[in-house]
């Protein structure tokens, strides 16, 4: 913890520019921003955690790529927004209709768990 601290709280060129930090759940990054906010600022009880990203490290990723090959990272067919439109395509021409509008919440929730997997297990979707 420390040493995350340490690097965060060295003066950066810019000071607007944001810093980047990978973590695996949303739980991770409240308690990683609780526990740096005790290590950064001028007392050990007053800091404050802020200006810090914490994306997963698959929007990480994705991102990188994304930037690397010029590309806008919602163009990705893999990305969730994209992938709930192929998915609803699927679910519409393969079972019968859910009733009401549930078709893309089944899509969406569909598309929530590939992208999970993408990230988490990558094998398993492409075996």
């Amino acid at each position: 913890m420390r040493g995350l601290a340490g690097v965060l709280a060295i003066d950066q060129p810019d000071p607007l520019v944001r810093e980047v930090v990978a973590v695996p759940a949303r739980g991770v990054e409240r308690w990683l921003t609780q526990r740096l906010s005790y290590h950064l600022g001028s007392t050990e009880a007053a800091g404050i955690c802020a200006n810090v990203d914490f994306p997963s490290p698959g929007q990480l990723v994705a991102d990188c790529v994304a930037a690397a090959g010029g590309a806008e990272p919602d163009d990705d067919p893999w990305a969730p927004l994209r992938l709930v439109w192929t998915l609803l395509d699927m679910v519409d021409g393969e079972f019968p209709a859910p009733r009401g509008d549930r078709r893309f919440l089944v899509a969406r929730h569909l598309g929530r768990f590939f992208t999970s997997y993408g990230e988490q297990r990558p094998t398993m979707l492409t075996d």
